[in-house]
């Protein structure tokens, strides 16, 4: 139900860093709404997508040269609750 929709083991990508959590963190963000926790779930969502936006801290499959790690951190430095 809240799959982030990757359905292959993509052996090649364990353990490279290099693979885009945008997905998963938005299914997570999908969960949190379902449980009503509306709050966190808008904070997650709207970091990611404010991330994205601003074009600094791309994965590489998005034309950038970040590990997935930046990334996250980069997105969690920018959730702020209500």
């Amino acid at each position: 139900m809240f799959e982030q929709g990757a359905r292959h083991p993509a052996r090649d990508l364990v353990d490279s860093k290099c693979v885009n959590p945008t997905a998963f963190l938005l299914a997570s963000a999908k969960m949190l709404g379902h449980l009503k926790l509306n709050n966190y779930a808008k904070a997650i969502q709207d970091s990611v997508y404010e991330v994205i936006a601003e074009g600094k801290i791309w994965t590489p499959d998005i034309g950038g040269k970040h590990n997935m790690n930046e990334f996250t951190d980069a997105v969690f430095s920018k959730v702020k609750l209500a």
